[in-house]
């Protein structure tokens, strides 16, 4: 009798599909092993967290090409070691590169910095305005020829910088206009990111992260216990506010890491 190696799913020997799962059957699972997505990542990244799985013990490690990613699939037994094995390699990785490129969505987090935004949106005003507005008077002054640019015809280069100067301004324009928006969603998410973390440390939360949840602080000095204890954190955030967006709330996790190691470093 055939079986879904990835429900466990037995099935009549004229069925050869898992009507569930939509993969094929096979003959016993004792000898067939389901290899499960374990992650994509770019084909240049590969081959190093490759060997480090090779490394680290797992065993059975294919590869699958999908579009411009390589899905790396493990055994479903050796899954979960394989899980952990990855967010120490890429919790090292963004260590000694100082990239925060996690290749997990579920820790995608949001950087809430307003005045920096702002200032990046003041900027490009400044600078695009200045820039069309003088392509604009140096456009008008070739045409009435108060100056003269030579090497070029008169009316397509006075027309050349008028438009440009014109689509640089009306950048500008657009961007200031969007300052204020930009100020107002910026300034809730940061109220939102510093309630989120108020609200973990009111609550004592700090205790209970190294009572029943089992860390220790010692945890915090090895890197691979990192998305352990970001996962830790992240569900009592979560309890706490259920209704947070994802990205703010491992953002908020993340500077509630911090806050615990700092005041750990500190006694």
């Amino acid at each position: 009798m055939p079986w879904c190696p990835k429900c466990k799913t037995e099935y009549e020997d004229h069925i050869a599909q898992c009507v569930d799962c939509n993969i094929d059957l096979v003959p016993d699972l004792e000898n067939h092993t389901y290899m499960r997505d374990l992650i994509a990542v770019k084909p240049d990244d590969s081959e190093e967290l490759l060997r480090y799985l090779t490394y680290s013990g797992i065993e059975k490690v294919e590869t699958v090409q999908v579009e411009d990613n390589l899905v790396i699939k493990v055994g479903e037994k050796e899954y979960e070691s394989a899980m952990t094995y990855v967010k120490v390699y890429i919790r090292e990785h963004m260590e000694e590169t100082k990239e925060d490129d996690f290749y997990f969505d579920e820790y995608e987090a949001e950087t809430v910095d307003v005045k920096g935004k702002v200032s990046e949106m003041k900027s490009t005003v400044y600078t695009f305005g200045i820039v069309g507005i003088l392509a604009i008077i140096l456009g008008l002054l070739n045409y009435m020829e108060v100056i003269k640019i030579g090497g070029f015809n008169k009316i397509m280069i006075s027309s050349v910088l008028v438009i440009m100067g014109g689509i640089f301004t009306y950048i500008a324009v657009h961007t200031r206009k969007g300052i204020d928006v930009a100020k107002a969603e910026g300034e809730t998410k940061e109220q939102l990111h510093h309630q989120l973390v108020a609200n973990y440390f009111n609550t004592k939360s700090e205790e209970g992260l190294f009572g029943l949840s089992g860390i220790k602080e010692e945890d915090f000095d090895d890197p691979a216990m990192y998305f352990a204890i970001i996962d830790k954190i992240k569900v009592q955030v979560k309890n706490q506010n259920p209704d947070a967006p994802p990205a703010l709330i491992n953002g908020a996790c993340e500077t509630i890491y911090d806050q615990i190691n700092e005041n750990r470093e500190s006694k």
